[in-house]
């Protein structure tokens, strides 16, 4: 199974659109399972009804139905059914990728939140080590130059991402340190650029060996990828791509692979060593270098 959220130009584009559109609806879906803690993944956590209320680089969030220094047009009275009443709490009324707010800083417009994912293991691909085929480093628009490494696909942060030069095959790749047990993996586009990620391809890999394989089959890919993946696969490697002969960029919001520490994995963790014999010149020079 995989759930898709449709392509947009941009986030704010999306979010002038939706006001439009809800309006005229009365307001958001009503979640029937609001999380007190957390937020659904394939809800894109507009079920979310917890008190989070600073985003994900620690700004506070500005309560929705004040109109400063953000003026917006998500009142509580025109959306009741999107938990905006009295609170600055992070929420999702625009049916975007996930849970966000409005933030009491006036050059900071909006950010996400980092909102706990529910009925699911924890995304084991936070702060991992991660690699890619090349790194762009060039001047960006009137941004001057950015960061744009492999590690910023899994920082937490939806917003920023990668960028590889212009290639063919380009690659990125995770490395998990340990074997996992993997439930989901969540893709994340880059916002307004979503047909860069076309034709994506997603495996899982186990010291080598591919156990696990996904190739998107949208023309022009959207916002967010969520893959199921089959019960009982272990790995320990993610790689994404974007297979085929011609030369593309590959830019990544974030990668998140939900799972556990595989138990044969924890058993061996857990083990004591023996080896049979130990190297005495090794073991003098190692205590010579202190």
């Amino acid at each position: 199974m995989v759930i898709l959220v449709g392509s947009w130009h941009s986030l704010s584009h999306l979010f002038l659109f939706l006001c439009a559109q809800l309006i005229v609806l009365g307001g958001a879906h009503a979640s029937s399972n609001p999380a007190d803690t957390c937020g659904t993944l394939a809800l894109f956590q507009e079920d979310h009804r917890g008190d989070i209320a600073v985003t994900i680089s620690g700004k506070r969030c500005q309560r929705w139905d004040q109109q400063s220094p953000q003026v917006h047009c998500y009142a509580p009275e025109t959306y009741p059914a999107a938990g905006l009443e009295g609170n600055n709490f992070c929420r999702n009324p625009t049916s975007g990728v996930r849970a966000w707010c409005y933030t009491t800083d006036p050059n900071v417009r909006w950010e996400y939140c980092d909102v706990p994912i529910c009925g699911i293991q924890f995304n084991v691909a936070r702060s991992k080590s991660t690699f890619q085929s090349s790194s762009y480093n060039g001047p960006y628009d009137e941004l001057g130059d950015i960061p744009v490494g492999s590690n910023l696909a899994v920082d937490g942060n939806w917003v920023e991402f990668t960028h590889t030069q212009e290639q063919v095959n380009p690659w990125w790749k995770l490395y998990l340190s340990h074997q996992y047990s993997i439930d989901k993996i969540a893709v994340y586009n880059r916002d307004g650029f979503y047909s860069r990620l076309s034709g994506f391809r997603v495996e899982i890999f186990i010291f080598g060996v591919s156990v696990f394989q996904y190739n998107d089959p949208n023309v022009s890919a959207l916002g967010l990828t969520i893959i199921d993946v089959p019960s009982g696969t272990v790995g320990n490697e993610v790689v994404v791509s974007i297979p085929g002969n011609t030369a593309k960029i590959l830019s990544l919001g974030e990668v998140e692979v939900y799972g556990a520490i595989h138990k044969e994995n924890v058993t061996a963790l857990s083990k004591a060593a023996t080896q049979s014999s130990v190297s005495r010149s090794l073991s003098y020079q190692v205590s010579q270098s202190r």
